[in-house]
């Protein structure tokens, strides 16, 4: 064989030649992530997703629909034959394997784009202690996987803007004659031409697996066809009759060999049920279609400027637009800029009008994508310190970057506090849903798992306190799903009937309203136990729906010092006068007025036809729950809107209605009357005044 001399060129990506010092094992920061997202995950279950993944692990769970994640699932199902950890950490562990991968393989793509190791290494801690991927490698989930593929789409188009920049002289070794039995194959490196082709093949089959694991990453796929269509469209008229034709044939048979496993389990599947359509319909979204394009536009992108503010809360969210300016004046307008702005948009737009809690984990990689970019910022900032030679400046650059790696840990596991007053934090973490049995607020806020067994201490007290042959109702899964997977992993109070409601809408998703209501009415008249694990939504608009609803009562049943649930006073309990009757607090006053719900409400007593008008009452704290419903009588005494009756959970000081129905406002005095069953409460009186 015989060598090229080395000379100094744009090394692979085109932006630096690593020195042969740097090829040795000198990349200490690839074992940072594993133990970083390791020391940092949860020891046990997790909501109930959480606890639903780690089901379908076990159960090898293969299918086209939606919200079945099937490298996360057969990665899952490897990992439980490990002799170590109980089922859900061992779940957890293919989160951390990913999320590691995620971030080793965004290091080495910045290492082989600079060859800097320290660009590198500070660009991904960044990433690695952002909220979303951080949140995503700590427990049992499914997006760490997604974060990986989009690293590798990086990674395509990195190599494809640099295979399109550099002419074929660049990419050849200097003419020489080879030694005798030396291959011609032997004698060139691959042309530019020949290794644009591979990469682009490479992204065609990565978005075509990607899939596999979740058919959001169908945007990978997004941005490979414009790639492809801008390229076509550079060639000559006879180029593009030959060459295009052959191109877009290699780029579809490249994504169908990616996408084969999808497509087969796809087929399966269609096999199995007989309704090509509804397999369709369940693989593009299925019930989660009623999430789609569902949220205001202005208000999903608040919301994701948030989102984006909560994932780099430190001098880096500046570098971002600074990154993507450098990107720009780097790229130009190649065929990769617009492959990765396609990417970034769709992704990007599709969720921003996705009305889900969990909107950081569909955005994580948007999230990758701005870092990528504002790793740019980071590199120009290094190469401009390594050309000044200034201390002072150096020390500045690392006190900001330390900012940015250890400053996010701290936010994090201080939201949750925040959010538990009033102000800027507690519209979003206020843990008002939850607050009589976990902290779902730390849950969501904190991606710091390590000390996080709020789930299991519930199950535990559960449990332990609940009597034997009860019936236990959760209201959105988020318990149902736990302890469903310690009855039957681990075979705990099998004799327990936990029940899921359908507040969500997704079919087949838990009882109906009636189901519910007929639930209420025969623990009810068979003096059965029957436990509800709030009083939050959905449960008062499914009770209200009830004949002569006010007659039950849900009474506060403790499990520890902080942690209760409610029970249904069946008919013997209320026939042999226990529990006492209800116990109305003392109304404060009733108000109307706007803005009620925010920390500086206004009270009027005048309001124009399209006013928006809100009705609240103020009273002690209560002690046992009791139901409120809204009248709102228009000036000829008639009932214009009754609200949904309310049922407050103890320890309230006040409620809250809206009037709905803005076009049907007569001027004229009105009154809202407000009342518990068929008790009134309070009555205010107020004007609508004639246009």
């Amino acid at each position: 064989m015989f060598h090229c001399k080395t000379s100094k060129r744009p090394g692979l990506f085109g932006e630096g030649q690593a020195t042969a010092e740097s090829r040795g094992f000198r990349h200490f920061f690839l074992v940072i992530p594993l133990l970083f997202y390791w020391f940092t995950s949860a020891p046990t279950i997790g909501l109930g997703d959480t606890a639903l993944l780690v089901e379908s692990m076990q159960d090898m769970t293969i299918n086209s629909q939606v919200n079945t994640h099937n490298i996360t699932v057969i990665s899952g199902w490897l990992f439980s034959f490990l002799p170590f950890g109980n089922m859900a950490f061992r779940g957890t562990l293919v989160s951390i394997f990913f999320g590691s991968l995620t971030v080793c393989g965004f290091y080495l793509l910045l290492f082989r784009m600079r060859g800097s190791r320290l660009v590198a290494a500070t660009s991904s801690s960044i990433l690695m202690v952002s909220h979303s991927l951080w949140w995503h490698s700590a427990l049992v989930e499914c997006y760490a996987v997604n974060g990986l593929f989009t690293v590798l789409s990086l990674a395509c188009l990195v190599k494809l803007q640099a295979d399109s920049r550099f002419p074929l002289s660049m990419t050849l070794c200097p003419p020489q004659s080879p030694p005798p039995g030396t291959s011609l194959s032997s004698r060139f490196t691959p042309s530019p031409s020949s290794r644009l082709t591979r990469d682009l093949l490479m992204l065609f089959f990565i978005s075509g697996l990607a899939i596999f694991n979740h058919v959001q990453l169908g945007f990978i796929w997004c941005g490979g066809m414009v790639y492809l269509s801008l390229q076509i469209w550079e060639f000559s008229p006879k180029e593009r009759n030959d060459g295009g034709r052959s191109l877009v044939l290699k780029s579809v048979a490249a994504f169908l060999i990616g996408f084969s496993p999808y497509l087969i389990t796809f087929l399966r599947d269609v096999q199995v049920s007989g309704n090509f359509g509804k397999v369709v319909g369940d693989a593009l979204g299925g019930s989660f279609k009623g999430l789609m394009f569902k949220g205001s536009f202005w208000g999903g992108l608040q919301d994701v400027g948030f989102l984006i503010f909560n994932q780099f809360p430190t001098p880096f969210l500046a570098m971002i637009p600074l990154g993507i300016v450098l990107l720009l004046r780097e790229w130009g307008a190649s065929k990769a800029t617009a492959a990765l702005t396609t990417m970034f948009a769709v992704n990007t737009y599709f969720f921003t009008l996705y009305n889900t809690w969990d909107k950081f984990a569909f955005l994580l990689p948007s999230f990758i994508i701005l870092c990528f970019c504002g790793t740019f910022a980071v590199s120009a900032w290094f190469e401009f310190l390594r050309r000044s030679q200034s201390r002072l400046q150096w020390a500045l650059a690392v006190a900001v970057f330390l900012v940015c790696i250890a400053f996010p840990p701290y936010f994090y596991s201080r939201l949750s506090v925040w959010g538990s007053s009033p102000g800027y934090w507690y519209g979003r973490y206020n843990n008002l849903h939850t607050i009589n049995t976990h902290n779902v607020s730390e849950y969501i806020a904190n991606p710091n798992k390590r000390n996080y067994y709020d789930i299991e201490i519930l199950a535990n007290l559960l449990f332990e306190k609940l009597p034997r042959n009860a019936t236990f109702i959760d209201d959105d899964s988020r318990t149902y799903y736990p302890l469903a997977y310690y009855q039957r992993f681990y075979h705990q109070r099998p004799d327990l009937n936990i029940q899921l409601v359908n507040s969500w809408g997704f079919d087949n998703w838990g009882a109906t309203s009636n189901q519910f209501a007929n639930m209420i009415r025969e623990a009810y008249l068979t003096n059965r136990d029957l436990f509800l694990i709030s009083l939050g939504n959905p449960f008062p608009s499914f009770i209200s729906g009830i004949p002569d609803f006010w007659k039950y009562r849900f009474l506060r049943f403790s499990l520890d010092d902080k942690r209760w649930v409610y029970k249904l006073a069946t008919i013997k309990e209320m026939e042999a006068g226990s529990p006492p009757p209800t116990v109305f607090p003392s109304v404060e006053g009733v108000a109307v007025g706007v803005r009620f719900e925010s920390p500086d409400p206004i009270v009027k007593t005048h309001f124009s036809r399209t006013d928006g008008i809100m009705g609240q009452i103020s009273f002690t704290a209560n002690v046992d729950p009791f139901y409120l419903s809204f009248h709102w009588l228009g000036p000829a005494g008639q009932v214009i809107f009754s609200s949904i009756p309310f049922l407050v959970p103890p320890g309230n000081t006040s409620v809250w209605s809206f009037l709905e129905k803005p076009n049907e406002r007569p001027p004229g005095t009105w009154s809202l009357q407000i009342f518990s069953g068929e008790a009134v409460l309070g009555e205010i009186a107020f004007t609508v005044e004639s246009e």
